[in-house]
């Protein structure tokens, strides 16, 4: 049996000890009931004090029982108990002194309700209390409702001489009915898991509502015989109850609690027994993990990479001598139990990203000038959570580079070497049709053949432009690789300069279906420039333009002016570069291998644009989109 089992097998009964007690105490009634009657008969006064003394005795039990009920249960509504039977107690020790009559009345009247006009309304209160309380733990609101009832029973007295006795009795008993249904609410409460029987208090309120209501019709109908037998037979029924809740406690409660301490003890034991296993378990757990511990550090030392193990709190929990190395520690104490953002940046979403997705994560970070892969792995360790692998990268990325720089030198030898096989053909190549141009040019002068000497002058013109782009560019490629590129700096008008070469290669773009507009908002823009290396340069950049833009196509240059510099322009509607290209268009003999055109090169001509623009205190700028075309934008300080 538990305690709540325990709250509530003390108010029920059987019909057999039920009909028991009520005939005891119905005995006990008529006997106190005839004594006092016959107290001047001394067996009749004998009895009466013997009576009033039994029932000190059953009050003083009662009220301790109920003070030990408080204490065992926590129940609030045994206070109540606790001051009604505590009141019973002190009536009934005045008694026995005629000098504290006074007190002993005004006790019946206030606490205990002698007065027997109102006293169905004192029975009911104590009812609705008992069965509203006597199951619900903790509730404080008892000690209000006691206080606003015990103001009424007060409000009552008072009234009571101000009213009519045969009114108050009756607006009593009607406040009684509707406590009674209150305590009604109750009574189905019980979740006990025990063979219940009668319900000692539910039963008293039966008889008490019986008694109530048969009280209120004897107002209206004279049955004042049966009302004083259902008086008689509720005070029984009363006095029963009390008998038996103390029999029960009795019976049950010393039993219950040595049971329960035997009970516990030997639970006790066993927890103690289990307690003494599992602590003799985790002794052989933890000197496993101990073992296991020490293999792992053993482990971690062999190896020659840097290797850090960190628990929750991003410390260090421990590291091989690798790592001490390169944190420029020889003692291990040093660095336990330190922060590791002292020793190895990262960014903490790394670790939430590694703890995530229980996967092994690899960054790359910078240490003591030294680069080192980075691998971070999660544990669910209860000691650590993290453990970092570095592998240094120095000296594999050293090679890397060197074998890059390696492929990138057999480049340009490569290229170099096929641009100088090369470079003697597409010289001879321009002068022999130069030379056999001119000697068809007095053929058909002799014949008057305008047209055709038209069409072999420009053929003738084309090739020499080609010529001297070329001759250009070899020269200046000796001087930048000499490093004797000087600029012949003169100031003149860099706007009438670059339109009029632009008219001397107009006819030629126009031959080549290439439209040219130069557009520009200023006439005159005098700067410090190199004449010679302006015409290479435009020549470079019309003759890159028409390698990459269709026929049909448009150059468009624009001369921009402001307080520092002048801004020139040059744009084509081309074919564009690629992103990876730009990046390195002005390196020496880079280029890109198109399908869209059949123009070969040399990937030189973009390095000696920047070069002559350098030499000139110059910078340049390239900005070109696949499928649009390109743009070189040149300044020029003033």
């Amino acid at each position: 049996m538990n305690y709540s089992n325990f709250r509530e097998k003390i108010y029920y009964t059987d019909k057999k000890e039920l009909i028991t007690y009520i005939i005891f105490s119905s005995f006990f009634l008529l006997a106190y009931y005839f004594s006092m009657k016959n107290l001047e008969v001394i067996f009749f006064n004998i009895l009466f004090d013997l009576l009033k003394l039994f029932l000190l005795t059953c009050s003083v039990v009662a009220f301790i029982l109920s003070c030990h009920l408080k204490a065992l249960t926590k129940l609030q509504v045994y206070f109540i108990v606790q001051v009604f039977f505590l009141t019973i107690c002190i009536i009934l020790i005045l008694l026995f002194h005629t000098q504290f009559q006074n007190i002993k009345n005004i006790l019946r009247v206030i606490v205990y309700a002698g007065d027997y006009k109102i006293v169905n309304l004192y029975y009911a209160i104590h009812f609705y209390f008992i069965e509203k309380y006597r199951r619900i733990l903790n509730n404080n609101n008892i000690y209000l409702e006691t206080g606003v009832a015990f103001l009424g029973l007060c409000l009552f007295l008072i009234i009571k001489t101000m009213v009519g006795a045969r009114l108050i009795a009756i607006f009593a008993n009607i406040i009684a009915i509707i406590l009674i249904y209150g305590a009604y609410k109750y009574t189905n409460l019980s979740i006990a898991s025990f063979k219940k029987g009668i319900d000692i208090f539910d039963f008293n309120l039966v008889i008490f509502t019986i008694k109530v209501i048969f009280t209120l019709i004897n107002y209206f109908i004279d049955i004042n015989i049966f009302v004083s037998s259902l008086s008689m037979l509720q005070y029984a029924v009363f006095i029963s109850s009390v008998l038996l809740v103390i029999t029960h406690i009795v019976e049950n409660n010393y039993s219950f609690v040595f049971k329960e301490i035997e009970t516990n003890k030997k639970k006790l034991e066993e927890i103690n027994n289990e307690i003494i296993k599992n602590n003799i378990k985790l002794q052989e757990k933890y000197e496993r993990l101990n073992e296991k511990h020490r293999f792992f550090k053993e482990f971690i030392q062999r190896l020659s990479n840097p290797i850090v193990v960190i628990n929750k709190n991003f410390r260090i929990f421990y590291c091989n001598d690798s790592f001490l190395s390169i944190t420029n520690n020889k003692v291990l104490k040093n660095v336990i139990n330190k922060r590791i953002e002292n020793y190895l940046q990262f960014d903490y979403s790394i670790y939430e990203a590694v703890k995530k997705n229980k996967k092994i994560i690899i960054t790359n970070i910078e240490k003591a000038n030294k680069k080192y892969e980075a691998q971070l792995i999660y544990t669910e360790d209860e000691e650590f959570n993290y453990i970092i692998s570095l592998n240094d990268l120095t000296e594999e990325l050293m090679l890397i580079a060197m074998q890059e720089e390696l492929k990138s030198i057999q480049s340009k030898e490569l290229i170099r070497s096929n641009f100088l096989s090369n470079i003697s053909h597409d010289i001879k190549v321009p002068v022999n049709i130069i030379h056999s141009a001119t000697q068809l040019e007095n053929v058909f002068v002799n014949k008057k053949d305008i047209d055709s000497i038209k069409k072999y002058n420009s053929i003738s013109k084309k090739n020499c432009l080609t010529l001297s782009e070329l001759t250009n560019n070899l020269i200046d490629i000796s001087k930048i690789d000499t490093e004797n590129l000087e600029a012949n700096l003169e100031a003149d008008n860099i706007v009438e300069f670059i339109e009029d070469y632009l008219l001397n290669i107009s006819d030629y773009l126009k031959n080549n279906g290439i439209d040219l507009v130069f557009d520009t908002n200023e006439e005159e823009v005098i700067i410090n420039f190199d004449k010679e290396m302006m015409k290479r340069i435009l020549l470079n950049l019309v003759s890159n333009s028409l390698k990459f833009t269709n026929k049909g196509g448009c150059i468009f240059i624009n001369i921009k002016s402001n307080e520092d510099s002048v801004i020139i322009e040059f744009k084509d509607n081309g074919i564009g570069m690629s992103e990876d290209f730009i990046s390195k268009a002005f390196s020496k003999y880079t280029m890109e291998n198109r399908k869209e055109t059949k123009h070969g090169g040399y990937g030189i001509g973009l390095y000696v644009i920047y070069n002559l623009v350098k030499a000139q205190k110059g910078d340049i700028e390239l900005k070109s989109t696949m499928g649009k075309g390109s743009a070189f934008i040149i300044r020029l300080n003033k």
